[in-house]
């Protein structure tokens, strides 16, 4: 996997699709990734850092089907991140 390939252009397309930075800001979570040089440990802690945040609006009674968007959300951005950083093999080989 190559985590300098990462594009949040990619990865957040325009449109109507539900977005929450403050369960996962894909600007910043890249840029860790840079720096860091591996996907793994950013990912987990950005899923980590999600879920808690998820957790605490459970217990505030928010609207669950926000909640399983949210989650939804995350989870969709994150394999979004993992399917651009592979390296695929070229298709003229």
């Amino acid at each position: 996997m190559n985590p300098n390939n990462l594009d949040t252009e990619e990865i957040e397309p325009n449109g109507d699709f539900y977005a929450d930075k403050g369960l996962l800001d894909l600007e910043q979570l890249c840029a860790r990734i840079s720096k860091a040089g591996s996907l793994v440990p950013s990912l987990n802690t950005a899923l980590q850092k999600s879920s808690k945040i998820l957790h605490e609006r459970y217990t505030r009674n928010v609207n669950i089907s926000e909640i399983v968007h949210g989650r939804a959300w995350v989870v969709d951005k994150i394999l979004c991140l993992v399917w651009q950083a592979q390296n695929w093999p070229d298709g003229n080989d």
